[in-house]
């Protein structure tokens, strides 16, 4: 058995000495299973209907699903675009009213120095009442409202807070 197997193709070696070995009865041989027939296509004359037709529909969707991804895509671009120059405006608009806000201290702190000095060179004044609040310039007051929302009383406390913390 084994003198007649060679090393050229041990399979078909292998089975020749089975059949050698058991001396022409093919009954009990064991043969090795057929080999697995090549896939065939189907011919597109008789056509698979439902099948050709999944994958056109197949087909459009994908169209149409990379022409709805475009959308997107050019609809996030644009809101990017449009959010990126409002938030450049607003840091300017942020920016330009940090400046303004600068200057009204700058002349609230301007006319507060002025008063102190024409205060100190000037004779003493009367005491003030405690229930009235002290007056304050009217410039001030005009760049103060000018720059923002705040009423007359707001910025008179204000002032008064400023005063006293100059004081301290």
């Amino acid at each position: 058995l084994i003198e007649n197997i060679t090393m050229s193709n041990p399979i078909d070696n292998l089975v020749s000495a089975l059949a050698a070995a058991t001396d022409g009865d093919d009954q009990d041989v064991i043969a090795p299973p057929p080999a697995k027939k090549a896939r065939t296509g189907r011919s597109k004359k008789g056509g698979d209907i439902p099948r050709e037709k999944r994958l056109e529909q197949n087909r459009k969707a994908a169209i149409e699903s990379r022409r709805r991804k475009k959308e997107m895509v050019d609809e996030l671009k644009r809101s990017v675009h449009f959010y990126t120059k409002a938030n450049t405006n607003l840091k300017a608009q942020n920016a330009d009213l940090e400046r303004q806000l600068l200057v009204a201290k700058q002349a609230i702190l301007f006319n507060k120095e002025k008063a102190d000095s024409e205060a100190a060179s000037a004779k003493p004044a009367a005491p003030v009442a405690s229930n009235t609040l002290p007056t304050m310039d009217m410039s001030a007051f005009a760049a103060a409202s000018f720059f923002g929302s705040k009423s007359k009383q707001d910025i008179e406390s204000e002032a008064m807070q400023a005063q006293f913390a100059a004081t301290q």
